[in-house]
Order: structure tokens, then C-alpha cells, then sequence
């Protein structure tokens, strides 16, 4: 699997966050998980609707620290939502 095979794959899955709550079916972007501004990798990806992404109860909308402590991702960071997207990829083989 390639890097744009696997973007499609996180895709497919829908909102990591919406899913926490029982909805699906949203529209999707691919977020690039990471700490600090360095460099990101294609395979650090998660799905969010643009809600959960850039709007007023988004990642970007609200600061990283904001919504982890409204979402409660495992680990209370960013990078908890990549561990829901794994898990939600291995529920879904």
C-alpha cells in the first residue's frame, strides 16, 4: 500500500471524532498528526469532518490543547486520535 492508498483508507472511515459518538457518513479530511512543526508524515493521518477539523469545535478552531480536553483522545493529545484511527482501521478488518 502506498502513502495516497493509505489517505484513502483513513478516509473511508469517516470522522474519528463523530464516530466516538455514534454519528457517520460525514465528509473528511485527512489531518496530519504531529508535535511541534516539523515535518509530517503521510501515514500520521487522521479523519475529521470539517467540524472536528477547522471549525468552532475543531482542532484547528479551538487549539490542540482545547480539544483534547474536550474530546478526551487517549493520552489527552493529538496523537490519541491517530490510536483511534488505528483501532478503528483493525475493527474494521
Amino acid at each position: 500500500m502506498n502513502a495516497t492508498e493509505w489517505r484513502e483508507t483513513v478516509r473511508a472511515l469517516g470522522c474519528v471524532v463523530c464516530r466516538r459518538f455514534g454519528h457517520t457518513g460525514t465528509p473528511v479530511a485527512a489531518h496530519h498528526v504531529a508535535t511541534g512543526s516539523g515535518k509530517r508524515s503521510p501515514w500520521a493521518l487522521v479523519p475529521l469532518c470539517y467540524e472536528h477539523h477547522q471549525g468552532g469545535a475543531g482542532l484547528h478552531g479551538m487549539g490542540s490543547k482545547a480539544f483534547c480536553r474536550l474530546y478526551r483522545p487517549p493520552g489527552d493529545e493529538e496523537m490519541g486520535l491517530l490510536i483511534w484511527t488505528l483501532e478503528d482501521i483493525a475493527k474494521s478488518l
